[in-house]
C-alpha cells in the first residue's frame, strides 16, 4: 500500500487544480519524474505532480484524502511506496520520496549521465 502525506497548503493547492482543470474527464493527480534544467547548467531530476488520465496497464491508483492519486508502477519499483507532498517557498508542489532509491532499486540513480 502506498502512503502519500499531504500538507494542509499541498491539499488546498490540488483541490483548486483538479476543481479548476477542463482538460480530462476524471483529473486524477500524478506523482513522477521531471527532468528540469537548473541554474549554471545544473540538470536535476526531481519528483512532482501533474494531472493526467489514469492509466490501467501501468499505473496504480490511490485515493487520498478524497483525492485521487496515480503512480507509475515502474516509479514506485524505483522511488519506493512512500511520499511527503507540501509547498515549497514559492508556492509551488514539492514531493520527497520517504525512501532513498538505492534502498529500493541499487541500480537507480537520479543523477543524470
Amino acid at each position: 500500500m502506498i502512503q502519500i502525506t499531504l500538507s494542509p497548503q499541498a491539499k488546498d493547492f490540488i483541490d483548486k487544480l483538479i476543481h479548476s482543470t477542463v482538460i480530462f474527464k476524471s483529473p486524477c493527480v500524478r506523482i513522477k519524474l521531471f527532468n528540469g534544467c537548473g541554474t549554471c547548467g545544473n540538470r536535476e531530476i526531481k519528483l512532482g505532480i501533474s494531472l493526467d488520465e489514469f492509466d490501467e496497464e501501468n499505473d496504480e491508483m490511490f485515493i487520498i484524502d478524497d483525492i485521487p492519486f496515480i503512480v507509475e508502477n515502474a516509479l514506485l519499483f524505483t522511488m519506493g511506496k512512500s511520499f511527503n507532498i507540501s509547498l515549497d517557498s514559492r508556492g509551488f508542489p514539492l514531493v520527497l520520496a520517504e525512501e532513498k532509491p538505492s534502498e529500493i532499486n541499487p541500480f537507480f540513480s537520479l543523477k543524470p549521465r
